[in-house]
């Protein structure tokens, strides 16, 4: 799995702080697991294939395509959820009822 996360940081053309920082890790994490030295666990490779659009076969186990989808622009998320919002002319507190939080 070290080489995909290098291929994949490479990919997308990010330092491992950058591609560190959109997962919500350290650099040194990246850095331990693109050297062999750290795993990845269940809830990082979930956040990966959320925030990359990564197929999760492709990381796991080398099958498939690397990117299975659009990956989700963490940074800009919350200005799109407000567009949605407010495009339905609904409250903060109708928008989480809606989308049941």
């Amino acid at each position: 799995m070290k080489d995909r996360i290098r291929e994949l940081r490479e990919h997308y053309g990010l330092s491992q702080a950058q591609f560190a920082q959109r997962i919500n890790r350290s650099p040194g994490f990246i850095s331990l697991v693109e050297t062999g030295r750290s795993n990845l666990s269940r809830e990082v490779v979930e956040r990966i294939c959320a925030v990359y659009g990564v197929d999760e076969g492709w990381l796991v186990n080398g099958k498939g395509k690397m990117i299975d989808k659009a990956p989700v622009d963490m940074e800009n998320i919350g200005v799109r959820v407000k567009k949605i919002r407010k495009d339905k002319k609904l409250t903060q507190m109708q928008f989480a009822s809606a989308i049941g939080s």
